[in-house]
């Protein structure tokens, strides 16, 4: 079941991606946030309901194995099959709509955007050459984006503008994208496309690749585990759903004002891995002590963790485009992302003889290990971050 929603998932998401990081230019940051943010809130609805159809009465788990505590109760237990048929539907069904949701993209030369004629076609007197290109090629559109503007200067553009005022954005695409190019101060504007073998050789490459690894073990330990640890010293699912159901706002809100700053140069993708590693590092360290000390105290430590996860997508996928260039944006993700589906595997060879061995606090203290190792490379290598 796992490999084939990852066969699925994987594509899908990269493919947004490069969409987004095409068509958005220097407001991708906040558009990957905000497009990963949809299935994260999703999920809050799916707490809720696993919860109320499995354990209406609020029962606590009875069995305590070792280190793990589960629920015997036999009215629990004859519900799990039920819930997992519920999920699937759910699941068939907002695929089944996004589906229908799905459009070829929009053509330059249709005459029919936002209700307006295309005016550079009609009107070549206005001393614009005609740009009624297809952009229905994603790749395409990769491409240009990184090209530099070649027959305009800001003030040409400026003029131009203000002409063509009734232009709609998507018939200029290609000139905003200039404009774009010449007006942005951000570092990252002038960045080459590197190909995927000039991207092994790049120390920015090994920086996201650890980053992955740290922050997707930390986020496999969370979503796994966070409830079962919690059990331990918590005896109340409700509260503990609870947190689980506030996980997804944190998340979203957090990979949302992420991707602005860095749309806006307000961070730098160096300072985004750090804070992220950081938040993740510090806070593993104490996970094992949060519950023990009150249930208020775990939670505010859950949500921390969460906003720290959440930041992967938005610096992965906002990341790759800034440091990498977008014409072979594909391959060069999948790369740096390789790091979460090495860890996948190896998290699920080790992590359960480790808990069983030395007990959740080494668990919990082996992704602050990680972090730690993560962030004195990005610290102590400067290089790691200048774009080429």
């Amino acid at each position: 079941m796992g490999a084939v929603s990852g066969l699925g998932l994987g594509p899908t998401v990269c493919i947004g991606f490069m969409y987004i990081n095409g068509w958005a230019g220097k407001n991708s940051g906040l558009l990957i946030g905000t497009a990963t943010s949809a299935p994260t809130i999703l999920s809050i609805a799916q707490n809720q309901i696993i919860t109320a159809y499995v354990n209406p009465k609020n029962l606590k788990a009875d069995t305590l194995i070792g280190v793990r505590a589960y629920f015997s109760q036999r009215e629990i237990l004859e519900r799990v099959p039920e819930i997992i048929l519920i999920l699937g539907c759910m699941g068939l069904g907002l695929q089944i709509i996004g589906y229908l949701l799905i459009t070829n993209p929009p053509t330059a030369s249709d005459p029919t955007l936002n209700g307006k004629d295309n005016d550079v076609e009609k009107h070549p007197e206005n001393g614009k050459e005609n740009i009624s290109q297809n952009i229905s090629d994603p790749k395409s559109l990769l491409v240009n984006r990184n090209e530099p503007a070649k027959h305009y200067d800001a003030n040409s553009i400026k003029d131009d503008n203000e002409k063509t005022s009734a232009i709609s954005d998507r018939e200029i695409f290609q000139e905003n994208n200039q404009t774009n190019h010449v007006e942005s101060h951000s570092k990252y504007h002038n960045v080459r496309s590197l190909k995927p073998s000039e991207t092994l050789r790049s120390s920015n490459f090994y920086a996201m690749w650890l980053y992955g690894a740290a922050v997707g073990f930390g986020l496999i330990l969370k979503n796994n585990y966070y409830k079962q640890f919690g059990l331990i010293y918590i005896n109340n699912d409700v509260f503990l759903t609870l947190v689980g159901s506030l996980i997804p706002v944190f998340a979203s809100a957090t990979r949302i004002i992420l991707g602005a700053c860095i749309d806006r140069d307000i961070l730098s993708i160096q300072d985004c891995l750090v804070m992220s590693l950081a938040a993740n590092t510090f806070l593993c360290a104490f996970w094992f002590f949060a519950p023990q000390v009150s249930a208020i105290l775990y939670m505010v430590l859950i949500l921390a963790l969460a906003c720290a996860h959440s930041m992967v997508h938005t610096i992965v996928g906002t990341g790759v485009s800034k440091l990498f260039g977008n014409e072979h944006y594909f391959l060069n993700y999948g790369l740096v992302y390789s790091s979460g589906f090495l860890i996948a595997i190896v998290s699920a060879l080790v992590v359960s003889p480790l808990r069983e061995a030395l007990g959740w606090f080494w668990l919990f203290a082996s992704c602050s290990i990680l972090g730690i190792f993560s962030l004195l490379y990005i610290a102590f290598y400067d290089l790691c971050f200048k774009t080429k």
